[in-house]
């Protein structure tokens, strides 16, 4: 979701694709660690737990291989990314916080 590789210069350019992705930075930074997590669970809800995840982990059985649409690929890669951002800002503020 967030990359493959792990040379410094692909490192740098994912980087920069974060700092220019304005959306990504719109992250309430107030510390509330239930409401992170409660913004993480319905994340998952709504996003994660699509259909086609369920119907596979609900037949019984050896879990067989899930093919995704590269829609769900694409948009699971924004959510990392923004959840990398928040995770971020909300870690600097936390530490803020610290005497």
């Amino acid at each position: 979701m967030l990359g493959t590789r792990d040379r410094m210069g692909d490192v740098q350019r994912e980087v920069e694709k974060l700092r220019t992705d304005s959306e990504a930075w719109k992250v309430d930074t107030k510390v509330d660690v239930p409401a992170w997590i409660t913004e993480s669970h319905e994340l998952a809800k709504s996003f994660v737990y699509d259909p086609i995840i369920l119907k596979a982990v609900e037949d019984s059985g050896d879990l067989a291989p899930i093919n995704l649409p590269e829609s769900y690929l694409k948009a699971a890669g924004q959510h990392a990314r923004e959840r990398v951002v928040a995770a971020g800002l909300r870690l600097g503020a936390l530490l803020a916080e610290k005497p």
